[in-house]
Formats: structure tokens, C-alpha cells, sequence
């Protein structure tokens, strides 16, 4: 921040060059086409931790950081609802001791997250956990149910973590409630034929916009199995090299302006 003479301390100069660009940044973006439903799939954690000499835990801990910031500054450019891929059903592969860090990571973040005055209470957001809850942690979905609580009443924006959400077949793992107990989605003569709008409407993200944008971060060009139904029609797909923990709004910023070219065209 400015001095009383006027000058920038040396030791502050950066950071306050960089909340000057980022707002600069958002208010040029806000002046084109803003996506309403962006959806993040983090990936680099481990190689973010191995090239730094890092901790596996310190990466994931720093994956989580960045997502802190990127929520803030997103719901500042106007997108009305962020889903992130948070935990995967082949996550449970990994180390047990990794598992463990991730589920004690997971609390942590849905208590920050959502603590009054923090980035979801602050941008009026609407937190949601989607997947298969019964796979999840007691002490996490307690967690995650506390985050739901305190946000509930924020109707502004909205937030969707995806939870041990993996599509088993092409688009059964997304379903909610599962079609086979709905009658809409089944022909009248009994043949099991499935109706598009009957996928539209049961699906974790029925009531949602549609997907506009999906970033998956760290180079890998793949979905694994995140929203597969839902970006099969007019969302523009980004992979970038990027790591995650690295991954900033610059980034962001940067694959805004050419969504918004791109949707321009």
C-alpha cells in the first residue's frame, strides 16, 4: 500500500502490483461475454511437490491454496457457479497415508471455505457436494454438511465439489437418482429406452447452467471421467501445462479472453 509520502514500501510493491492487475484484469474481462458454469479439474499436486522438493502433503496443501484464491477472483468476474473435481473413486488407490492427508486436508478446506467472512460466506456462495456419498469419510461428510449449513442460505452463486464421482459406463455414474427408479426415462412399452431430457433432469448437475468452460490443469489432455455427459455439446475444453498449485487467475484470465474470442467469432 501507498506510503504517507505517497510511495510504495519495496517490501509491498508486488503484492499490491498484483491485486492493481488482477482487479484491472477483471474489469476488462467484465466488459465481454463472462461463462456462468466453469468447472476446474486440478491435476499436478505430486509433480508440483516432486519439483519443488516438496512433500506430496505440502503439494496437495498448496493445490489447496490455490483453489482459495481462484474462487475469490472467479466469482469477482462474474461466473455464477464454479464445480471442482476434487476426489475421485481411483484416488482411494493411492498410498494410505496420502489418502489420509487428503481426507484431513478435505476438512480443513470445507471449514475454511465456508467460515464466516471467508471466500464462499464473503461472495454469497451456495457450497455443494456432489457424488457418491456414501463412499466419503464420516468426519469429511460431517465437515462438508457443516460448509452446506452455513452457506445454505446464499443464493447469489453456488459452488459444487465433486466427490468420489466416477463414471462407471458412459453416463451411469452421473445419475442422480439412477434412472432405473424414474419412469420418465423409460419408453412406454417397456423397452428401456432412455430419453435425453430424462438424462438432463438426473444428472448431479440437473439444476445448474449449462457447462461453458472446463480447465483441466498439468498437461493432460483427458477428462477421467469428470462431467462427461455435461460437456458433450457447447463446452470449449482448456488443457493447459500449467500445475495447479501454480495455477493462478492470470491463467484463468488469460483462457478467458480467448473463450470469450472464441465466442465471439
Amino acid at each position: 500500500m501507498p506510503g504517507t509520502d505517497g510511495e510504495v514500501p519495496m517490501e509491498s510493491f508486488w503484492p499490491w502490483m498484483q491485486e492493481y492487475l488482477l482487479q484491472f484484469a477483471i474489469a476488462i474481462l467484465k466488459t465481454g461475454k463472462i461463462p456462468q458454469h466453469v468447472a476446474f479439474e486440478m491435476d499436478g499436486n505430486r509433480r508440483y511437490a516432486r519439483q519443488h522438493h516438496l512433500a506430496v502433503r505440502e503439494g496437495h496443501s498448496q493445490g489447496c491454496h490455490s483453489l482459495y484464491r481462484l474462487l475469490d477472483s472467479t466469482y469477482k468476474c462474474g461466473v455464477k457457479v464454479v464445480t471442482i473435481y476434487l476426489f475421485s473413486t481411483e484416488n482411494f488407490n493411492r498410498t494410505d497415508a496420502e489418502v489420509q492427508d487428503l481426507m484431513e486436508l478435505f476438512i480443513y478446506m470445507m471449514d475454511k471455505f465456508s467460515a464466516p467472512g471467508e471466500v464462499l460466506d464473503r461472495n454469497g456462495v451456495c457450497l455443494r457436494i456432489l457424488g457418491q456419498r456414501e463412499l466419503i469419510r464420516a468426519d469429511v461428510l460431517a465437515a462438508a454438511d457443516r460448509g452446506i449449513e452455513r452457506t445454505r442460505h446464499n443464493s447469489k452463486l453456488r459452488s459444487n465439489l465433486f466427490m468420489t464421482a466416477a463414471v462407471v459406463s458412459a453416463v451411469q455414474g452421473h445419475l442422480n437418482p439412477p434412472l432405473e427408479a424414474t419412469k420418465d426415462g423409460v419408453a412406454p412399452d417397456g423397452g428401456g429406452s432412455i430419453q435425453m431430457a430424462s438424462l438432463e433432469n438426473h444428472i448431479f448437475t440437473a439444476d445448474n447452467p449449462p457447462m461453458d468452460l472446463l480447465i483441466r490443469t498439468s498437461g493432460v489432455e483427458r477428462l477421467s471421467d469428470f462431467l462427461l455427459w455435461q460437456v458433450h455439446q457447447d463446452t470449449e475444453l482448456f488443457f493447459v501445462k500449467t500445475l495447479w498449485p501454480a495455477f493462478s487467475f492470470f491463467h484463468f484470465a488469460a483462457i478467458l479472453f480467448e473463450w470469450q474470442w472464441r465466442r465471439s467469432r
